[in-house]
């Protein structure tokens, strides 16, 4: 409830959000769809193998590093 009634820290919490979204890695969307679809590629591959469904590792092919903040303190 403190955040909601702290309009001043609601605002700088926004602020940081809109000026990291185009570099963090929770906004690359374009990323995640490629590495959701090699997951999908993968396991079909694996079915068309007449496999059982099992656990499948993707490697991320391209990790965004970034460093981490705490926007809540």
């Amino acid at each position: 409830m403190s955040l909601a009634e702290d309009s001043d820290r609601l605002y700088s919490m926004r602020q940081h959000l809109e000026q990291t979204r185009q570099t963090s890695a929770l906004f690359d969307t374009t990323r995640w769809v490629a590495n959701f679809e090699t997951a999908l590629f993968k396991i079909y591959k694996k079915y068309e193998q007449g496999h059982q469904p099992d656990h499948v590792d993707i490697e991320d092919k391209a990790p965004l590093f970034v460093k981490q903040q705490n926007i809540f303190d």
